[in-house]
């Protein structure tokens, strides 16, 4: 009973803040939020009940892309969650220690190029970060390889001080830590990659793919997650690097 009076309570506050959240409130919004409404999945017949904790991926115009544990990823209304009200306590605090959204997901979780594809970028390599890329592939395609040296190319004409605010991260679809292992040793490419586990999961966390996609595609993100561009196939993940 009183879970269900307190999330009608968070309702009705959010409903009074108002969800038109401007492209600027993004950075403000949390790693993790909660429904104020109860919302069923498209094409599912069950509901996931107000009060339900999410991860949250991005924002896509009036809709956040959400991460429910042992569910799923969904597209939910902004104004079914508490994001407004949350992005209004975190202005009134300290924002100058706002993490970027990205570095939440990539720190301690990618392996630099400079350790053979080995070692983790910790919290504070991640931190400084302003510039996302990832690049989704498959390490048994020439066409990845492909994609791989391009990117590559791109990042190591980058000065030291670009570098270390830009994440080019490979994302390994199927997850293939042997072939993962084998671009390293072979391309000793300098951009940073996923091991293998999580490479697979956060592919299909991030749901930046469509099932009917060919692959490499590359992905440029702003820190709050969202969506920049998106380039697939090697000729137009070239001509969108030569053009950066």
């Amino acid at each position: 009973m009183f879970k269900t009076k307190f999330y009608t309570l968070l309702a009705f506050i959010t409903a009074s803040v108002g969800f038109g959240l401007e492209q600027s409130d993004e950075r403000f919004l949390p790693f993790e939020l909660y429904l104020t409404e109860a919302y069923q999945p498209v094409g599912f017949d069950y509901t996931i009940d107000a009060g339900t904790k999410f991860v949250l991926i991005r924002r896509e115009g009036d809709s956040l892309v959400a991460e429910f544990s042992r569910k799923g990823v969904f597209k939910v209304p902004i104004d079914s969650t508490d994001a407004a009200l949350q992005v209004e306590l975190i202005k009134k605090g300290d924002t100058s220690v706002i993490v970027p959204r990205m570095a939440l997901f990539l720190a301690n979780r990618i392996i630099s190029g400079e350790t053979n594809w080995t070692h983790p970028y910790r919290s504070k390599e991640v931190n400084v970060m302003n510039r996302w890329f990832l690049l989704y592939g498959q390490a048994n395609e020439a066409s990845t390889r492909e994609a791989i040296e391009l990117a590559d190319h791109y990042y190591r004409q980058l000065s030291e001080d670009e570098r270390a605010v830009t994440a080019f991260v490979y994302m390994d679809v199927a997850g293939d830590k042997k072939g993962i292992q084998l671009i390293a040793d072979e391309l000793e490419p300098a951009i940073q990659a996923m091991p293998g586990y999580l490479s697979r999961g956060y592919s299909r966390s991030f749901s930046h793919l469509n099932e009917d996609e060919e692959l490499p595609v590359l992905v440029e993100l702003q820190s709050s997650g969202t969506v920049i561009d998106k380039r697939i196939g090697v000729a137009a993940i070239s001509d969108y690097l030569k053009a950066r």
